[in-house]
């Protein structure tokens, strides 16, 4: 939401069913404060990104993804998600703060750190919370 008030033009995503709630929060926190209404758009990690999302039409600055990593059984179609908007030689950076709750959550930070030059911004560690910057390994 911030990103907006600067005149970043920003979409914002979720499963299917969670637009409407995403939709409403958004315009009520933007309404007459920003220079771009916030786009809302739905996104099932892995799944008909070319179709939904074609690069390079859809090709994004930063990509801003916080507290992501909740559904542990979709964990490699999350990666294959950030691989599809980060693309090497994109020049796209990803900022994702995310919370330690699992063994998986480590894993995945593990094979994060295998598709993208990856530099840890900042460490809570009483809130076992990483947020990372990064950009797509070359190939």
């Amino acid at each position: 939401v911030l990103s907006t008030f600067p005149g970043a033009w920003v979409t914002a995503t979720d499963l299917p069913d969670i637009l409407p709630n995403l939709t409403f929060n958004l315009l009520r926190n933007t309404r007459s404060r920003c220079c771009y209404t916030p786009q809302v758009a739905a996104l099932t990690w892995g799944h008909n990104l070319e179709r939904d999302f074609p690069y390079p039409l859809y090709h994004y600055d930063y990509v801003l993804a916080a507290d992501v990593v909740y559904h542990h059984d979709n964990l490699d179609d999350l990666l294959a998600t950030m691989r599809h908007f980060c693309r090497p030689g994109s020049r796209t950076t990803l900022l994702w703060a995310n919370k330690i709750r699992f063994q998986s959550d480590l894993k995945f930070t593990e094979n994060f750190k295998k598709s993208f030059n990856a530099s840890l911004l900042s460490e809570l560690p009483q809130e076992e919370v990483r947020i990372y910057k990064a950009t797509a390994k070359e190939l």
